[in-house]
């Protein structure tokens, strides 16, 4: 595999990681957004931007640092076979 294709599907996996953590974070809303209309009473449409905002700002960054985190394995991974 060339150098070029390397870091191109590693920044997908990076942009990907991000993408999946704010899809991961709107389904968990959705989810206690029902929990809370079925069994609390609570009206589904109380909550606002700016929280959302906030939780999605969240998922981005925790979804930066996973896809870091994925780089810095595959990194090791690629330094240790490289040494043999």
């Amino acid at each position: 595999m060339t150098s070029k294709k390397r870091l191109f599907l590693l920044l997908l996996a990076f942009f990907v990681c991000v993408l999946m953590m704010n899809f991961i974070m709107l389904l968990t809303l959705l989810v206690i957004k029902v929990y809370l209309y079925f069994f609390q009473g609570v009206p589904f449409m109380t909550y606002s931007w700016q929280g959302l905002y906030k939780l999605a700002r969240g998922a981005t960054f925790g979804g930066i640092a996973l896809g870091f985190g994925c780089l810095f394995a595959h990194y090791m991974h690629i330094r240790s076979r490289c040494k043999k």
